[in-house]
């Protein structure tokens, strides 16, 4: 749906809602001056304040209400793409119990995975899109596990857990790729523009005796409802824009897989001068 906004930066796309919203109010309240010049009545302000009081406090509710389900849907993407991380590092902590080799291939699997995510599936979720690369090295890890083939009841425990955190990571990745796609209906979109005209065309309808001052206060009310559209628009795009969902969680796991086996070389290395004394 935003695939036409793809190649434009923020502060582009922010001047763009802002600026075009502003001309949009400006252009009205000089259209509706010019038709009503010496045809509003005492009343009409009276009449016409009612009407705008309405229509400005619906419209105010209504982008509330989207505000908070985008908000909502941006923090659960941001909390799945950390409990992803996490569970990889669970994941890759469980694979010191394997005996190798089948231990060095899984973990070897995990750290591909993961480096995938950072550098191939995230620069395709900003595009809306996903990596089949990263869904082949999670394949990977699905074969690797099923491979193994052993009586001992302790493998087969270990190699059941594994095949449920990597149904949860499965589970999780499709929450992230679903969650890089816009979820905000074009209905929505097109109610929350119809509002803003409505408002702008029933404070445009006020009268004032400055000209100067209506226009200063039109041109502040296009840049609010201009601010807002676009804050909603970035938020039903978690993976693009200066608020973007990076993956630094993945990164922190790549650190924390090296961190892992650092301490358990750290015993082997321990171990040798040991037995020299000896």
């Amino acid at each position: 749906m935003y695939a036409w906004l793809g190649d434009l930066q923020e502060w582009w796309l922010l001047l763009l809602f802002t600026g075009t919203v502003a001309l949009f109010s400006l252009t009205m309240t000089v259209t509706v001056r010019r038709i009503t010049k010496g045809r509003r009545g005492e009343s009409h302000n009276d009449v016409m304040g009612l009407f705008f009081g309405a229509s400005s406090i619906m419209y105010a509710v209504l982008l509330g209400f989207v505000i908070i389900d985008a908000y909502n849907q941006y923090v659960d993407a941001d909390r799945n793409t950390t409990r992803e991380a996490v569970t990889l590092v669970t994941l890759y902590a469980d694979t010191q119990r394997y005996p190798d080799p089948p231990r060095s291939a899984m973990q070897e699997a995990v750290r591909q995975y993961t480096r995938s995510v950072v550098e191939d599936e995230f620069p395709s979720m900003r595009r809306g899109e996903h990596s089949s690369v990263t869904g082949g090295r999670l394949n990977q890890l699905y074969m690797l596990n099923s491979m193994l083939k052993s009586g001992d009841p302790n493998v087969m425990e270990l190699t059941q857990r594994f095949n449920a955190k990597v149904d949860d990571i499965t589970l999780l990745r499709d929450e992230r790729l679903r969650a890089s796609r816009p979820t905000l209906p074009w209905m929505y979109w097109f109610v929350l523009i119809l509002g803003g005209v409505v408002t702008i065309i029933m404070a445009a309808s006020l009268s004032m005796e400055h000209a100067s001052h209506q226009l200063a206060g039109s041109f502040l009310l296009g840049i609010m409802i201009g601010a807002v559209l676009f804050m909603i628009l970035e938020l039903d795009r978690p993976f693009n824009g200066p608020t973007a969902i990076g993956p630094n969680a993945f990164q922190r796991s790549m650190h924390t897989y090296a961190l892992i086996d650092e301490a358990n070389r750290q015993p082997a290395a321990d171990a040798g001068p040991s037995r020299a004394a000896a």
